[in-house]
């Protein structure tokens, strides 16, 4: 058995371990305009783990208490999931729900990192619907 073997059998595992609820929706690239539903991909649920990320910003300033206090200035999202769970293959613009959490995100690039797992790189459709 090779180390990629041994990788691969503990995807399931983790999912059952850390995982984390969603519901993929397939989106239609379409140029200059809104992303639809894709008719020919129906959304599906998946279970995978979520990671969220705290990119921080600057220096941060001392409180009267004397703590520091650090502003976030963004969030690198990601859900990786086994590469069979997936009902379509995912595409940039795919919306994924997760229903756990009560969060939306967009697909903003797919990787595979580790064997037999896809990895997506989210953005929050919370922080776009708030500005």
């Amino acid at each position: 058995m090779s180390w990629n073997d041994d990788l691969a059998s503990l995807s399931e595992a983790l999912d059952e371990t850390f995982g984390t609820q969603a519901v993929m929706h397939p989106m239609l690239a379409r140029p200059n305009s809104r992303a639809a539903p894709d008719p020919k991909r129906p959304s599906f649920s998946i279970v995978g783990i979520f990671h969220e990320n705290h990119r921080y910003a600057g220096d941060s300033a001392r409180n009267s208490d004397g703590l520091k206090e650090t502003k976030i200035a963004s969030t690198e999202c990601s859900f990786e999931a086994e590469r069979g769970c997936f009902v379509s293959k995912p595409t940039q613009g795919d919306i994924i729900e997760l229903v756990e959490l009560g969060r939306r995100f967009r697909v903003m690039d797919i990787t595979y990192g580790m064997p037999g797992r896809t990895k997506l790189i989210l953005e929050s459709l919370e922080r776009l619907e708030m500005a």
